[in-house]
């Protein structure tokens, strides 16, 4: 509901030139008093998305998003929860760095997560240093696929090929080795998830 009143406000902004009364909020949900709606803006403006003006009967501004709960109806958020290296193993520092908006349409369903390249090991594939990589967990994948793969304490991403009691990882740059696991039974190594796509940043 909140992410509904919010596009309803930015709408009318849009549209009108002015937020909407708390009244017409009121009408456009059939929500059955303007209580209702105070509750539901107070709420959003907790969330950082607009400021109220006390006293006004369009007393509404809208902030750019300070966090990240409210989403509009056909937009998902994708958390970026650390780094990850494409090249030598880095640290993956599992705290929520920031959520990115995205259309729903553009990445398959599943649970997903972002994590930032570092290096130029994929570059063949258009994986590029400062890129976000965006990961559907999953813990196993198909032969050949990229995955971020997680080596007891950093993470990577390769290809992942699983042979007779090993796990080799390969670049896609011919001036990186490949990485090879024996005894993946007792090997700290772990499948993260599937790469489905890259978020790129103009720069």
């Amino acid at each position: 509901m909140q992410g509904k009143i919010l596009t309803f406000i930015q709408k009318c902004i849009s549209d009108e030139g002015k937020p909407p009364t708390h009244d017409e909020i009121r009408r456009e949900f059939g929500l059955k008093s303007t209580s209702g709606v105070r509750q539901h803006l107070k709420l959003i403006q907790k969330k950082g998305y607009i400021e109220l003006c006390a006293g006004k009967s369009r007393g509404i501004r809208v902030l750019l998003p300070a966090v990240d709960d409210v989403v509009p109806s056909g937009v998902m958020e994708i958390p970026v929860v650390g780094r990850i290296a494409a090249g030598l193993p880095i640290l993956a520092e599992e705290q929520l760095e920031q959520k990115i908006a995205v259309s729903e349409a553009l990445f398959p369903k599943g649970v997903l997560f972002a994590l930032r390249i570092r290096g130029n090991s994929m570059v063949k594939v258009g994986i590029a240093d400062g890129d976000l990589a965006v990961i559907r967990q999953q813990a196993r994948v198909e032969d050949g696929e990229i995955a971020a793969v997680r080596i007891g304490d950093e993470a990577t991403l390769k290809r992942v090929y699983v042979g007779s009691g090993e796990i080799r990882l390969k670049a896609e740059n011919d001036t990186f080795p490949d990485m090879v696991f024996a005894n993946v039974s007792g090997a700290d190594v772990h499948v993260l998830g599937r790469y489905v796509g890259l978020i790129r940043t103009l720069r």
